[in-house]
């Protein structure tokens, strides 16, 4: 599969879509962010 089909996306579209689908950012260190997957208990 040629890497030209994918959609080229920025880190900050990245951490939105992936907030949408239940994450949490945890922490921000410069450019790098750690995320959580928020679970309900």
């Amino acid at each position: 599969m040629s890497p030209r089909q994918f959609p080229v996306c920025s880190g900050a579209q990245v951490v939105r879509a992936l907030e949408k689908c239940g994450f949490e950012t945890v922490s921000v260190k410069g450019s790098h962010c750690k995320l959580r997957l928020v679970t309900k208990a």
